[in-house]
């Protein structure tokens, strides 16, 4: 089960979360870990003046091998019993089409994390946070919605 947690610096150790490491913009220091499962998503690089505002980049640590995945949020709401329900593509995994490559597993998992990740993990938590995922296809076309 994943959950939302400050970084123990032993983790931060062994997994080389070093700032100006080419891979993440500055050191993190919550993540969402499974623990169980040996998996981790940390998000890495979000928003840029001059860039697109809705792209986000995350390192996803699955199968034993850390992943570049590259989301683009398309809506959110928060409906009237308080729950948040946002949309997001998965555009890409290491700059490849996730259709192209990816096991389902895979693609559950992270949407799984992602899921608890919510808004801002730890720092942001929400009453309820519901993720719809649709995944780019290489074109323009989105398939596999992961609700």
């Amino acid at each position: 089960m994943f959950v939302n947690e400050i970084i123990p610096e032993a983790d931060k150790r062994q997994h080389s979360f070093e700032e100006n490491s080419g891979f993440y913009i500055s050191q993190p220091s919550q993540w969402t870990v499974d623990r169980s499962r040996g998996m981790f998503l940390i998000h890495r690089l979000s928003y840029s003046p001059g860039g697109a505002q809705n792209v986000r980049f995350w390192a996803f640590y699955w199968g034993g091998k850390v992943f570049d995945v590259k989301v683009e949020n398309i809506s959110s709401e928060t409906d009237a019993e308080g729950v948040l329900h946002a949309k997001t593509r998965l555009v890409s995994i290491d700059r490849r089409p996730a259709l192209e490559w990816a096991s389902s597993e895979m693609l559950n998992d992270l949407k799984e994390a992602l899921s608890v990740y919510g808004v801002a993990g730890i720092f942001h938590p929400v009453k309820s946070f519901q993720l719809q995922l649709l995944i780019e296809d290489g074109g323009n076309t989105s398939h596999g919605v992961l609700h």
